[in-house]
């Protein structure tokens, strides 16, 4: 008897490196390809200003308790997007569909040499099912409540919203409901009792059990952090929280902002050119206008030094007659635009091309606002 226990053990652990390991090499496939994308991304973008910017900022960062504080936003946006993504949706059903196949296999590998509980799978599997989606929308129907009144009792309107993004909610539901798919399932081939041995049968319902069981945890740790928000206290810190973060941010823009445009003064100086913003320069000179509406929220300096390198006549700076430079450029990171009238930048009317002017729309990246 010890024999067969150890052996069935073996079995089910081979069973499980094996399918780690092919989850490893899946993995392995997926994440390096992704890397690679994302080093050649990285090196792309290291050619707009907003991101010189952001590192110029984050190196000051660093030594303060603001960058603790970014850090924490950063981790709370990765959590909306883990948890209310579209990444959700495929991942989900992709883990708790895959978890039972592997359970399934594994016990019945276990149990060809020790004998497994017997289970009246016929009665048991569609009253485990009935409890489990009973289980789901009494808890989800529970939570929303506890949510809501908590949200009106703390003056709170946007708890909910926060909840939801914050909290693991939308991956229990969907989880939950792949989970009633699954017994379903099982439920349906035993009712058809066409081609399944009785050794399958018991396998499919014990695995069964074992998810419901893990469903069961999953469900009281919810409630344990439902409990956790709707305390008067944990809704005032969030609100408060909140609070710091916006303001924080929007501090952070501006600073980001005035950096950019300071970076983008120097690249131009060092290209010959002269950025003054919000100014007509000379108005003799040709103008190249918008031909799109928005915000500029960035600029390619790569694209910009093309179009400096591209340049061939210089002019002379308003007040310093002796500074020549090749050109004004007369908007930068933040600066809104009206297509066909905002003017881009003015050169000299030599230098007046389409190419000159396609080449300058396309260091700009503008967002519609």
């Amino acid at each position: 008897m010890g024999c067969a226990v150890l052996r069935a053990v073996w079995i089910g652990l081979r069973q499980i490196i094996a399918v780690s390991l092919r989850w490893f090499l899946l993995t392995l496939g997926v994440l390096v390809p992704l890397a690679v994308t994302y080093v050649l991304w990285d090196r792309r973008r290291s050619r707009w200003l907003s991101y010189r910017g952001d590192r110029v900022l984050r190196s000051h960062e660093r030594a303060t308790g603001v960058r603790n504080a970014l850090a924490r936003w950063r981790r709370d946006r990765l959590i909306e997007v883990v948890f209310t993504g579209r990444l959700c949706l495929g991942v989900v059903p992709l883990l708790v569909f895959s978890f039972h196949a592997v359970l399934v296999r594994t016990i019945l590998s276990t149990g060809r040499f020790v004998e497994l509980p017997q289970l009246q799978h016929s009665q048991f599997l569609p009253i485990l099912w009935q409890v489990q989606a009973s289980v789901l929308g009494t808890t989800f129907v529970v939570v929303v409540l506890l949510i809501q009144a908590a949200s009106g009792r703390s003056n709170v309107e946007d708890l909910m919203d926060v909840y939801v993004r914050r909290t693991p909610l939308v991956p229990f539901a969907i989880a939950g409901l792949c989970v009633s798919v699954s017994i379903g399932a099982c439920v349906a081939l035993f009712r058809q009792q066409s081609g399944i041995s009785e050794t399958h049968n018991h396998s499919l319902a014990l695995s069964s059990f074992v998810i419901f069981v893990m469903f069961l945890f999953v469900t009281a740790w919810l409630y344990c952090g439902v409990l956790l928000w709707i305390r008067p206290s944990w809704a005032s810190r969030q609100r408060r929280r909140r609070l710091e973060t916006n303001t924080l941010l929007l501090v952070r823009h501006q600073i980001h902002t005035r950096l950019c445009r300071h970076l983008l003064e120097t690249e131009c100086r060092q290209l010959g050119l002269r950025f003054v913003e919000y100014s007509s320069a000379r108005r003799d000179l040709g103008p190249i206008r918008a031909n799109r509406f928005g915000e500029i929220v960035d600029v390619d300096l790569a694209t910009l030094r093309r179009f400096a390198e591209s340049l061939e006549h210089t002019v002379s700076v308003p007040r310093h007659p002796d500074a020549q430079v090749k050109g004004f450029l007369l908007v930068g990171i933040g600066s809104r635009l009206s297509a066909g009238r905002d003017v881009l930048a003015r050169v000299h009317p030599d230098d007046l091309s389409h190419h000159h002017g396609r080449l300058l729309r396309s260091l700009f990246r503008v967002t519609r606002t």
